[in-house]
């Protein structure tokens, strides 16, 4: 049997509502697994009696000195959604078979249950063999978004390009306000690395990479003149030079030196977080996007992929193929959504 087909009679079978002894249908509210495979559909003694499901804010919270708090929000941080279950009947071997490989390619799929719906990967799955239709069952999936309350058509990552380019803008004013040289320069690299690129959605590894080493730089900067700065501010002695070798004007300069100090550090400490969202996104860039291996041409995978064969353009960039009537096995990465690009291939 193909794998096309086990797929099918496993839709088929777990799809189709079951009869009782007074021969009324059973309702059943499925969840559902939908990836490049097909789909399965967990219902009967497969659904759990509860998901747990949400997560917390991530923060990166610094106490100051006089009790100044500074909170920066990095972004969601989602739970893993996880489940147990019992696999039962006829293709309980072949469903815990096909979870088990959709686990080991890491393919990105969509979960489904009530009005809940999100992308996620399988990080664990876990059968426990029985019998041949008796296969009890734990999963955790990691959440990559959350599609809940999106129509299918805008079911895509939020703008990458406005996230990091309004970051890089932030990071330029942030460096300006520090006055340093170094956090300047450094800075700058970052804003010209991402100027240019074009679109993060369909850019290749290399050309993220091309900005997250700049960004990386940034960042070890930032961090050295933090722990600089509060070791600064920590150095406070005697003043007005009652203690031997410690002439007053030295001590003024240690003074002067520690407010402008103080008052630069709430500004790094803001440029490190902006820093590390980046470097957060830029790697949810590298990480979006379907990849396969096909034999197909440019235009079919678009035209399956987003309805449109001229489309190929965003396929192609994002694989480092130009040619959309290429033919033999090769790996591919389909973008989440493709670039305008009216089906020309720019340089």
């Amino acid at each position: 049997m193909s794998m096309l087909s086990s797929i099918t009679g496993l839709i088929g079978h777990h799809g189709t509502p079951k009869a009782t002894a007074t021969g009324k249908p059973v309702k059943i509210a499925p969840l559902t697994l939908t990836g490049s495979f097909g789909t399965v559909i967990f219902t009967d003694y497969a659904i759990p009696e509860k998901i747990t499901y949400g997560g917390e804010q991530a923060l990166a919270v610094h106490d100051l000195i006089g009790g100044v708090r500074i909170v920066d929000t990095l972004g969601r941080r989602d739970d893993p959604l996880e489940w147990s279950g019992l696999l039962f009947g006829p293709l309980a071997m072949g469903t815990a078979t096909m979870l088990n490989k959709i686990r080991v390619t890491g393919e990105q799929v969509t979960l489904s249950w009530s009005s809940l719906k999100y992308l996620v990967v399988i990080r664990s799955f876990r059968p426990t063999f029985e019998r041949q239709w008796q296969i009890g069952y734990s999963i955790k999936c990691e959440v990559v978004q959350d599609l809940t309350g999106l129509p299918s058509s805008q079911v895509k990552p939020a703008s990458l390009d406005a996230a990091v380019k309004s970051d890089a803008a932030t990071a330029g004013t942030l460096a300006a306000s520090v006055n340093n040289s170094g956090i300047s320069s450094a800075i700058s690299s970052v804003q010209s690395a991402v100027k240019s690129i074009s679109s993060f959605a369909t850019a290749t590894k290399a050309e993220i990479a091309s900005v997250v080493g700049p960004v990386l730089a940034a960042q070890q900067q930032v961090s050295t003149l933090i722990a600089t700065a509060s070791n600064t501010i920590k150095q406070v002695t005697t003043l007005g030079g009652i203690l031997p070798n410690n002439p007053l004007a030295t001590q003024i300069s240690k003074l002067t030196t520690q407010v402008a100090t103080a008052n630069q550090l709430p500004q790094l400490i803001a440029l490190r977080g902006v820093l590390g969202r980046m470097g957060g996104n830029l790697g949810s860039a590298t990480t979006s996007g379907q990849v396969i291996a096909t034999s197909e041409s440019l235009f079919s995978l678009a035209s399956k992929a987003y309805g449109d064969a001229t489309q190929w353009v965003g396929i192609a960039h994002a694989s480092g193929i130009t040619d959309p009537q290429a033919t033999g096995i090769k790996t591919v990465t389909i973008p989440p959504s493709p670039p305008a690009s009216g089906g020309v291939l720019s340089s």
